[in-house]
């Protein structure tokens, strides 16, 4: 495997289960294959029951962006009053409002109309609402670098409308910005989500930012603290009293911006980085603090927890991620492991399309991916976001999709109509024809496989915790067999943080576009995993229906949701070993529910 290393927070951070808890059947539940016990035991003994926040979402709910309020002329094709009911929507998500009228008499309707709400800040500074008189207040309260030159992100400094960073060491930023916070309160929101929370520290570490007044007054009370005298000489502090580091640095000819981040070497640096790392963590841990305490209530706070679905200690201090994918993340192997992240530190995450970065592909490439990393998400235990006013990242920064009702309608009618089967239903058991989500399962142990087919077919059976006769419902996701290799390159890259954690990539983005179709497979269930003679079990599979515009309209204003899915129950075949139930050609995505007659 290659391994590249990234510069992030210098941070300990949790410790991940080997294979980020690939480990499902442990030696009890193996012993359990070989005993008789009640239908299904087997299963719901794996199951990880999980102690979920009582304010995360359903599994069952559907969630949408909308930048800004879109409420145009009703008739319009992106009005988000006309949209929203199209997708069946239960959520609007990451939306910014500026507080005016026409804006917050939008989030009552919406909420009327029986969405839930997430109002949305970020780290420029538009998301700031201190007194703007002072004719310097911009450059008062923005990162700079040494010659005062706003600090911007590389991929932003192309977009029609550069986003500047917010400077956390600054008093004034952190009251303007709690300002817009307790406003998106105020105004009825129902949970907070904060963008690019990373970017404070990258504007240090990549861009060589952060020389303001108050950072760089704030690096030399830090180092007095955190420093002896004999460490502070041996770094060449002589008076700290006196020390100035945008001083030192001129003195010293140290390049400016980038080139200071990469390429400039000195002891005081490291202390540099641990000190707005330090900076970081402190504002973030105050601001949820103060923004909990002035709802009076747990209100929920995510952040965009960056399009890798990194779980590091700053994202460990909100309560649940909602982010983009990129294209290299985009595919079951990525998915997993960091829905495994997630149970293990109690979050919950909510996943966007995968971004084309002005990549030109066909319509039926793009939304055959955003269909199977929708089923991967909700049969992981997560919500996809539906395509619609997502950020593509292109060069201008400007480019968004907005996905059409016909393409994406049938999956989230028919993620309603299977609430049944997703709602209160935890992991189990995972299993994939490729190895990708059970590689340090013995063979032996293998409750179930998949055969008769070449394609990536993923199985994840969920079943509901202390509930020993409920159905099982196994999520069936084929992604097709990748139909390009990378170039004289390993297919599975790990990215390794400085801080540890690890991001799994298994594939490159083009090979997660460029996939054969689905094709028909037989799923092997071990008898003793099920331990009830076949005949008293049914083995009914879900999959959505093909789009019919009237009939998705009746099921929204009725919000009966049933007629969106068709099910078929399925034959067997069992012998002494297995049962076999030979699965037709699926789109992308069905849910085999087994239950007892």
């Amino acid at each position: 495997m290659n391994i590249k290393r990234i510069s992030v927070f210098a941070v300990t951070v949790f410790v991940l289960a080997a294979a980020f808890g690939a480990v499902f059947v442990s030696t009890a539940n193996a012993a359990a294959l070989k005993s008789g016990q009640k239908a299904f035991s087997v299963f719901h003994d794996m199951t990880q029951e999980r102690d979920l926040k009582t304010f995360f979402p359903k599994y069952s709910d559907v969630s949408m962006r909308t930048l800004t309020i879109r409420d145009v002329p009703f008739e319009d094709e992106k009005n988000i009053f006309r949209v929203a009911p199209l997708f069946h929507l239960t959520r609007i998500d990451w939306s910014y409002i500026w507080f005016t009228q026409r804006e917050l008499n939008a989030v009552k309707k919406l909420q009327d109309m029986g969405y839930t709400y997430c109002g949305t800040a970020a780290q420029h500074i538009p998301c700031w609402l201190g007194d703007r008189a002072p004719v310097d207040w911009l450059e008062n309260i923005v990162m700079t670098d040494i010659e005062g030159n706003y600090s911007i992100m590389p991929f932003i400094r192309t977009w029609k409308n550069p986003q500047l960073i917010g400077d956390i060491s600054n008093p004034e930023y952190y009251r303007g910005h709690l300002e817009f916070y307790k406003k998106l309160i105020d105004a009825g929101c129902d949970q907070l989500q904060r963008d690019a929370a990373e970017h404070h520290y990258l504007a240090v570490t990549t861009c060589g930012g952060g020389f303001t007044k108050t950072g760089i007054a704030g690096f030399t009370k830090w180092l007095k603290q955190n420093l002896t005298v004999e460490e502070l000489n041996n770094i060449g502090i002589r008076e700290i009293d006196n020390f100035n580091y945008k001083e030192y640095l001129i003195a010293k000819g140290a390049p400016v911006g980038d080139d200071f981040s990469r390429k400039y070497k000195c002891p005081i640096k490291e202390y540099w980085y641990k000190y707005w790392d330090d900076l970081t963590m402190e504002f973030f841990t105050r601001l949820v603090k103060d923004c909990k305490d002035y709802a009076d209530r747990d209100i929920p706070m995510s952040l965009n927890n960056t399009s890798f679905q990194r779980w590091g200690p700053l994202q460990n201090i909100f309560d649940a991620g909602m982010s983009e994918l990129m294209m290299v993340s985009a595919n079951p192997g990525h998915l997993w492991e960091r829905f495994r992240a997630c149970e293990k530190l109690g979050k919950f995450q909510t996943i966007g399309s995968a971004k084309l970065l002005g990549l030109e592909v066909t319509h039926d490439e793009k939304k055959s991916l955003d269909l199977k990393v929708i089923a991967t998400i909700y049969a992981n235990g997560g919500l996809a976001q539906v395509p619609w006013d997502t950020f593509e990242q292109t060069k201008d920064g400007s480019g968004r999709f907005f996905g059409e009702p016909e393409d994406y309608a049938p999956t989230f009618g028919f993620i309603r109509a299977a609430a049944d089967y997703l709602d209160g239903y935890e992991r189990s058991y995972d299993y994939s024809t490729t190895g990708i989500l059970t590689k340090t399962v013995e063979a032996d142990d293998k409750p179930l496989e998949v055969k008769g087919t070449e394609n990536e077919v993923c199985v994840f059976v969920r079943s509901k915790p202390g509930s020993a006769r409920s159905p099982l419902a196994v999520h069936l996701v084929d992604w097709g067999k990748a139909m390009i290799t990378p170039d004289g390159k390993d297919a599975n890259e790990v990215w390794e943080l400085a801080s540890g954690e690890k991001i799994y990539e298994y594939v490159k983005g083009m090979e997660n576009l460029k996939r054969s179709k689905p094709e028909p497979f037989e799923l092997n269930i071990k008898r003793n995993a099920l331990n009830v003679e076949p005949e008293k079990l049914k083995f009914k599979l879900m999959t959505p229906r093909v789009y019919d515009r009237q009939m998705h309209n009746e099921a929204e204003k009725s919000k009966d949701y049933s007629r969106l899915v068709k099910t078929v129950e399925l034959p067997f075949k069992a012998d002494a070993d297995k049962v076999t139930i030979q699965i037709p050609r699926l789109e992308f995505w069905g849910i085999l529910v087994i239950e007892q007659d």
